[in-house]
């Protein structure tokens, strides 16, 4: 018969992990990168003392063990496609902060674990902005950002970002397709062409 993948007689190992920090609850893990020096975990965490829910970033070693966990909010409510991309000097966290403005944001988070800088895109209309994939080229020091953009327009166009290393924006793009909605997920970039997916409704 098939082992289990984390059973006592299979070849991984399951290890459990508690928050000792006082004051949160209810821990979601969403995503896992892997990096040159292991790991980065990414998701979100409830504060105890009320409804508010922070991204959370996570280094560990090659092992699984942890260098430091970081807690990162600064509205009544992050939320949404929370993701880490591991680059050479440290983490880009990105994703939806659900708050008072409700805008698009990314960060960096060095390697030890301190925030180099925090960008969001500008509250207008009171609809949202998210940011869903994030592309690192390291050769140029280049962020290209790609998910849904509807600040501007209130409309759910295609939202496209650049920034430099140090979070300074380069450029912007808002693009309505033509349908009622649209959604880009995920970029990655080969050679010299970007691939970007995501979904459209017409």
């Amino acid at each position: 018969g098939q082992k289990a993948i984390c059973g006592a007689d299979g070849l991984s190992k399951y290890v459990q992990y508690k928050l000792k920090e006082s004051g949160y609850q209810n821990l979601e893990v969403n995503g896992i990168r892997h990096s040159e020096q292991g790991y980065w975990v990414s998701g979100f965490i409830d504060k105890t003392t009320s409804v508010n829910k922070d991204f959370i970033v996570s280094k560990r070693n090659d092992t699984g063990g942890v260098v430091f966990t970081k807690v990162i909010g600064n509205t009544a409510q992050e939320g949404g496609y929370c993701s880490a991309l591991p680059i050479k000097d440290g983490c880009l966290i990105s994703g939806r902060s659900k708050g008072a403005k409700d805008v698009a944001i990314i960060a960096k988070i060095t390697n030890t674990g301190s925030i180099a800088w925090s960008r969001t895109t500008e509250s207008v209309s009171g609809s949202y902005d998210a940011i869903r994939g994030v592309h690192m080229d390291e050769t140029k020091d280049q962020i290209v950002a790609v998910g849904t953009g509807m600040q501007q327009t209130g409309k759910a166009n295609v939202m496209v970002l650049s920034l430099d290393k140090n979070g300074n924006t380069l450029w912007t793009r808002n693009i309505d397709l033509g349908g009622a909605q649209h959604h880009l997920n995920a970029i990655r970039k080969l050679d010299s062409i970007y691939y970007i997916a995501g979904w459209a409704q017409f």
